[in-house]
C-alpha cells in the first residue's frame, strides 16, 4: 500500500510492515503501485520512480533523466517500456534511458493502456492518444464532456470512461480513434451525475487507482 510520507506498507500474513531499502521512499508520497510483467513492483512517488525486484529497490529521478520527480501514474506497455505520468509531461523508460512527451502540458493526471495496446493520457487540457510517435489531443471543443481528466478506464463494450471534477462520462473508443484519424469532426460524450443516482458528481484525481472497474 502506498502512503503519504510513510513509504510503502506491505501486508503479510495479516501483519503490516514498511518496505525497507530506501530512505527516500520512506519519506515519499507514494501515488502509484504496479506489478510489472517480470514480477517487479513499480512505484511512483513524489521523489521519482522506484523499482523493487529481488529484495532490492532501484531509485530513478530527475538526475537520471526523469522529467519530474512527481510520478502520479504508471503503465507498462507490451514492449516492457514504463510510461510515467509526471508533473512535467509523460516520461517513457526503456530500462536504459528516458524519452519525454507532452512537456508543455505540465501535470499529467493519469495513463491507460487499452486492450489494443494504445496509450492514453488524461491531463488538465483534455484526453491525449499516443499514435505515430506523438500524442494527439481531444478536448472539450471536440466533444469531451470536460477537459480535466482524472482517471481513464476501458469497459468491455468499447467505451472509455473518464472521471472529472464535473462528474464521470464515457465515449466510444472507436469514435476517439476516428477523430484522431480525421474521419469525424466530433466525439459524443455520455455524462453521469446525481440524476443517475450518484451521491455527488465530482470525482477526485491525482493518484493512480482512484477508481475501479468491477
Amino acid at each position: 500500500m502506498g502512503t503519504k510520507k510513510e513509504g510503502v506498507v506491505v501486508l503479510r500474513d495479516g501483519v503490516s510492515q514498511r518496505l525497507e531499502g530506501s530512505p527516500d521512499l520512506d519519506q515519499s508520497w507514494v501515488m502509484a503501485l504496479v506489478r510489472s510483467k517480470s514480477g517487479s513492483i513499480l512505484m511512483g512517488a513524489s521523489t521519482g520512480l522506484y523499482i523493487y525486484s529481488n529484495g532490492v529497490i532501484e531509485h530513478l529521478d530527475e538526475k537520471d533523466g526523469l522529467s519530474s520527480n512527481m510520478v502520479r501514474s504508471i503503465v507498462e506497455d507490451r514492449e516492457g517500456r514504463i510510461w510515467l505520468a509526471t508533473n512535467k509531461g509523460v516520461s517513457v523508460y526503456d530500462h536504459e534511458r528516458f524519452t519525454h512527451y507532452l512537456l508543455e502540458m505540465g501535470r499529467i493526471k493519469t495513463l491507460l493502456q487499452d486492450s489494443g495496446g494504445r496509450i492514453w493520457a488524461g491531463t488538465a487540457q483534455g484526453l491525449h492518444l499516443f499514435s505515430d510517435g506523438r500524442f494527439h489531443a481531444i478536448d472539450v471543443e471536440d466533444g469531451l464532456f470536460d477537459r480535466m481528466i482524472n482517471t481513464i478506464f476501458e469497459d468491455n463494450q468499447g467505451y472509455l470512461w473518464m472521471s472529472t471534477y464535473k462528474g464521470p462520462f464515457r465515449v466510444k473508443r472507436q469514435e476517439l480513434l476516428d477523430f484522431v484519424d480525421g474521419k469525424i469532426s466530433k466525439v459524443h460524450s455520455i455524462a453521469y451525475g446525481t440524476r443517475d443516482g450518484m451521491a455527488s458528481e465530482g470525482c477526485n484525481g491525482g493518484t493512480q487507482n482512484i477508481g475501479y472497474q468491477t
